[in-house]
Order: structure tokens, then C-alpha cells, then sequence
């Protein structure tokens, strides 16, 4: 098998399922890219493997004489403009996608005479795009060269397959959260699920906890009947209350802030760099008077 013809097979199975226009031309324009960096000076050699890949994708779509998919365009053209519908892979899998100037010849398969068609349907349109353009630093881009360098493969054609990539992982770490999880967003877990280890490394967790921290804090300080017993609210003693990253606790309290700042002038917190000690002395732990999962077991 040659391997223009197993990279057909491979873009074929990769088209298997997809419907939009949009996703089947970019798949196309990645392979697109490999002939054309496979033969930069030679362009009259890219017909080769360009016949060899949509033979792949006509294997396994092969032309129909009515659409049965929708991903089939009608054309007439080629050899003897005979009327079929075929997979729109090989719409743009054509000698100008490569800037191949010689001919690509194709045995199409025979079929019974059929009733005249007066009317041409229309070819299906795009009706989503997405270009992605990666701004990257110098050192970002000597990165890149190297990785073409070491795969071969087109700048289009690496971008292309490392995007991808990254797609699918996001997509299945989703699937795996819903096999492990009985909820998709951390706002939906209650607090007590939220602060056991199995929720670790659960996306949100950590600006979601915050969140309820603040808030238990607030409603802590309200129910107060004596000032020295209220909580100065600060990134390191939300951190302490939740665990959470530091970077994400100074966050969402940055999101917050004007929030913070109302309920602390409420109470006369008004120096910061003072305040910030308000009830830490020795032997004092939030933890033990702050009970979030209490004041706010919920999202």
C-alpha cells in the first residue's frame, strides 16, 4: 500500500461521522498541506498522491446517484459530467488545493441510464468557519520550527494535528468527569463533596470554594455580636479556610473586591494593613469558627 493511499485511508476514517462542511475542508487542507511540503518544488508530482488520497475517501464514500448523506454535494464534473452526488472531502481535495497544474484522472464507476434532472441541487454551503490564528513570541515560534523540523510535517498541517489534539483531550477528560461525577459544574456540588479529595482536581473547585468562603466569612461576621470576634477577609485567610491554591483565592478575591470592601467598612475594617491581623492571636484557627459547610452548604 502506498503512503499517500494509507494517509487516505486514515483522513477517511478520520472524516467518518463528520457532518459540517467547515470540519471536513479543514481536515482536507491539513492533508492538503502534507502534499504540498512532500513536493515544494515539484508541483506536477502532487497529482500522484493527491488521486491516491480521494481514491481512499471514494472507497469508503462511494458517489451516489440521489443524497443520502449530508455531507454529499451534487457535481457533474469530470470525465463524461456525469451527475452524482459525492462526498464534499473531494470538493476541496483538488489540484488547486495543492497548486498541482496537471490533470487528476479518475475512473468513475458506470451506472444504469437515469431519468433526465432538470433542476441542479445546489451544493451544500459552509455555513461554519473557524480560523484560528496563534500569536506567537520568538521564542514560541523557534519552538515551532524545531517541532516541524522533527515531524515533517507543514506549519498548517502541525498546527492543525497539535490543536486537535488538545481538543480531544478536553473533550475526554469531560467524558471522564461524567462517568465520575455525577455533576458537570461545581457550582451543582454541595460544599461537603467539594472539600473531600475526591473533587481535587474538579474544574472550578478551587474559585467555587473561594466564592463560598466569602461568603461564609460575611455571613459569620453578621451573626456576631461583638467586633474583636469577626474575620478580616484576605486571600490568606480564605486560603486557610479552603486549601485552595493562592493564586486562585487572590483571584476571585480580586473579583470580589468591591463586595469585600462594602462589608468591611460596614464593620469599620478601614486600615488594611492592620486589619488584616483582626482576630489572629495565638491559638486561633477560622476553621474552628467559620464552618462553611454550615453557613453555606450550597452553591
Amino acid at each position: 500500500m502506498s503512503k499517500w493511499l494509507e494517509k487516505g485511508q486514515e483522513l477517511a476514517q478520520r472524516l467518518e461521522g463528520v457532518t459540517e462542511s467547515s470540519k471536513i475542508q479543514t481536515l482536507c487542507d491539513a492533508i492538503a498541506a502534507e502534499i504540498k511540503e512532500a513536493y515544494p518544488e515539484y508541483k506536477n508530482s502532487r497529482a500522484k498522491p493527491l488521486t491516491a488520497v480521494r481514491k481512499a475517501i471514494k472507497a469508503k464514500f462511494p458517489d451516489t446517484t440521489e443524497q443520502q448523506n449530508p455531507f454529499q454535494y451534487f457535481t457533474n464534473s469530470g470525465k463524461g459530467n456525469k451527475e452524482r452526488w459525492e462526498h464534499l472531502a473531494l470538493k476541496y481535495l483538488t489540484r488547486d488545493s495543492v497548486g498541482d497544474t496537471s490533470e487528476i484522472t479518475e475512473t468513475q464507476p458506470e451506472t444504469q441510464p437515469e431519468t433526465q434532472i432538470t433542476e441542479t441541487q445546489p451544493e451544500t454551503q459552509i455555513t461554519e468557519t473557524m480560523t484560528i490564528t496563534f500569536n506567537l513570541t520568538a521564542e514560541e515560534q523557534e519552538l515551532a520550527k524545531q517541532a516541524i523540523a522533527l515531524t515533517g510535517q507543514s506549519a498548517d498541517a502541525l498546527g492543525y494535528n497539535s490543536f486537535m489534539a488538545y481538543v480531544k483531550s478536553v473533550v475526554a477528560q469531560h467524558e471522564r468527569l461524567k462517568q465520575d461525577f455525577p455533576y458537570t459544574d461545581a457550582r451543582e456540588v454541595s460544599t461537603e463533596e467539594l472539600l473531600t479529595k475526591k473533587y481535587n482536581t474538579f474544574p472550578g473547585r478551587g474559585e467555587e470554594l473561594t466564592r463560598r468562603a466569602i461568603a461564609a466569612i460575611k455571613i459569620y461576621n453578621d451573626n456576631c455580636t461583638e467586633h474583636s470576634q469577626r474575620w478580616y477577609i484576605s486571600p490568606s485567610i480564605v486560603q486557610k479556610l479552603t486549601g485552595t491554591k493562592a493564586e486562585t483565592v487572590a483571584k476571585v478575591c480580586a473579583q470580589f473586591q468591591d463586595d469585600i470592601a462594602s462589608h468591611h467598612a460596614k464593620y469599620g475594617f478601614v486600615d488594611p494593613k492592620k486589619d488584616q491581623y483582626h482576630n489572629r492571636k495565638p491559638g486561633q484557627d477560622i476553621r474552628e469558627q467559620v464552618d462553611i459547610v454550615k453557613l453555606v452548604p450550597n452553591g
